[in-house]
């Protein structure tokens, strides 16, 4: 684990104690989001690190798609640490789920930065227990499911 993940996992731990249920939540799915956040700010840094392939995915892919000359930054090499590119500056959102495509009852849902891709940034976001439930560009969707409109919950990345 790196000095940065460590920094940016007590970053995280900060932004969770301001993480809140939507208004409209009943008392039961406030308890299920609140376990969701105390799962996360469980996991700390080593959490966060389950991040990392799917992040070296993204960069990878758009390095691909538009040449890593043109990604505005010097260009990333094995060995590199990824997460000097990552910023999580915002309080997650606590997302209800709970139907075929989301199927956790809450997902805490960070919106994020990624040097590499400045437009559309990055989405994070894990289930109730803590697992990873996707990584990739910012959508606003908690499950790679619900990007692609299909039952694939298997998928993290995309």
């Amino acid at each position: 684990m790196t000095d940065r993940l460590a920094g940016i996992a007590a970053q995280v731990a900060d932004l969770l104690d301001r993480a809140e249920p939507e208004d409209h939540a009943t008392p039961e799915q406030r308890h299920v989001c609140r376990e969701a956040v105390a799962a996360v700010r469980a996991g700390g840094a080593n959490l966060l690190d389950t991040a990392t392939p799917y992040l070296w995915e993204y960069y990878r892919d758009l390095a691909d798609a538009v040449g890593e000359d043109e990604l505005g930054m010097t260009p990333l090499r094995d060995g590199d640490d990824i997460w000097e590119h990552v910023e999580l500056p915002r309080v997650p959102t606590l997302v209800l789920g709970g139907d075929e495509r989301a199927p956790s009852p809450c997902y805490v849902n960070f919106e994020g930065e990624v040097r590499w891709e400045p437009e559309h940034g990055l989405q994070l976001v894990f289930d109730h227990t803590g697992r990873l439930a996707r990584v990739g560009p910012y959508t606003g969707h908690v499950t790679v499911a619900r990007v692609r409109g299909s039952a694939d919950l298997d998928t993290i990345y995309g």
